[in-house]
C-alpha cells in the first residue's frame, strides 16, 4: 500500500471538496480506509511544496507520480485510491 501526498491550500474550495470526497469514499469503500493521505498546505510548507512539479491545487501524488492536478473528480479520486492499494 502506498501513501497519497495531497497538496492544498486552506483557502481553496476545491481542496476542501476533495478532502471531503476522499473522506466519503473511505466511508463508502472500507478497503480505502487504511490509505494514508498526507495533506500538505503549500502556504504553510512552501519549502517542501517547491520540490514538486505542479501549478494547481488540489494536487495529489501517489508513489512519486502526479496523478491529480486541479481536477479532483470522483473518478480521479477513485483512480488514485486504487493506485495506492497496489
Amino acid at each position: 500500500m502506498k501513501d497519497i501526498l495531497f497538496f492544498c491550500t486552506s483557502s481553496c474550495p476545491h481542496c476542501k471538496q476533495a478532502a471531503e470526497d476522499i473522506k466519503k469514499l473511505k466511508e463508502e469503500f472500507p478497503k480505502y480506509q487504511p490509505i494514508n493521505v498526507r495533506k500538505v498546505d503549500e502556504n504553510l510548507n512552501p519549502e517542501f511544496a517547491e520540490k514538486f512539479d505542479y501549478y494547481y491545487v488540489p494536487c495529489m501524488y501517489c508513489d512519486g507520480k502526479k496523478m491529480i492536478e486541479g481536477d479532483a473528480s470522483r473518478e480521479n479520486l477513485i483512480n488514485i485510491l486504487e493506485e495506492a492499494l497496489k
